[in-house]
């Protein structure tokens, strides 16, 4: 993607200045599948560096369809929150200083935001088998990585990757699942 496309983008971006503490994976219930089992979907918030006076706040990115389509649309949305009531669970992950210029800074939405349109990330098809949303926001987390963006344990991404493998449920033990990828469009 050009320059101009991602500065575009970036517009509809909220808090893009705001400096991101943390990166948050987050598993929401959407709900009951069936008496046993609960619906699932996964989402990243970027928690804000805040002060003393304020309370926390987050940008959530999350990559949606709307049904029966399954052409993924990108949303981003400001809260006054970090942690949903929709959330099961939740991992996180501290940022790291970026070099620009020569200067070491805090991480900004923005610099996470343009790394997501730069790299094609808002144009994804979801898989239809419920879990187009684990492989979109695993793909996030490689290409955090990747840029240096996320400080990791040492293990790498291994927990995170172990973790999307399960579906989440608000009164019983995580079950395994066969989950299927979405696909990027170039």
């Amino acid at each position: 993607m050009d320059f101009i496309s991602v500065v575009q983008r970036l517009v509809g971006v909220p808090g893009r200045a705001r400096v991101v503490a943390q990166v948050r994976v987050v598993v929401h219930t959407t709900g009951k599948a069936s008496p046993t089992t609960s619906d699932n979907h996964w989402s990243i918030y970027l928690i804000l560096q805040g002060n003393a006076d304020s309370p926390q706040e987050s940008v959530r990115a999350n990559m949606t369809s709307d049904l029966p389509h399954l052409t993924g649309k990108l949303v981003w949305r400001s809260h006054s929150f970090i942690r949903p009531s929709s959330a099961l669970a939740h991992w996180d992950f501290e940022t790291a200083p970026v070099l620009a210029k020569g200067i070491s800074r805090p991480i900004q939405v923005n610099d996470i935001a343009a790394l997501i349109y730069t790299k094609g990330r808002h144009k994804y098809i979801m898989s239809g088998g419920g879990s187009g949303c684990r492989f979109w926001v695993l793909t996030i987390l490689r290409d955090l990585a990747q840029n240096n963006y996320i400080s990791l344990p040492e293990n790498g991404l291994k927990d995170i990757e172990d973790c999307l493998q399960y579906q989440y449920h608000t009164d019983r033990e995580p079950r395994k699942i066969n989950w299927i990828e979405g696909t990027f469009l170039e």
